[in-house]
């Protein structure tokens, strides 16, 4: 998960937290509706800080 959200991240040139609504988004797509939303929310959250 969080390599993926990584990679994610680096495509999309996301640098804050302001932008998480727009990982969130894209990493549903990429990684599918199976996602939990809670430990996507929070390994997103470790990675932009």
């Amino acid at each position: 998960l969080t390599l993926a959200l990584k990679q994610l991240i680096e495509e999309l040139g996301v640098s804050s937290l302001k932008e998480q609504g727009l990982v969130m988004k894209e990493a549903k797509i990429k990684l599918g509706a199976s996602v939990d939303g809670k430990r996507l929310n929070l390994a997103l959250k470790e990675l932009l800080q």
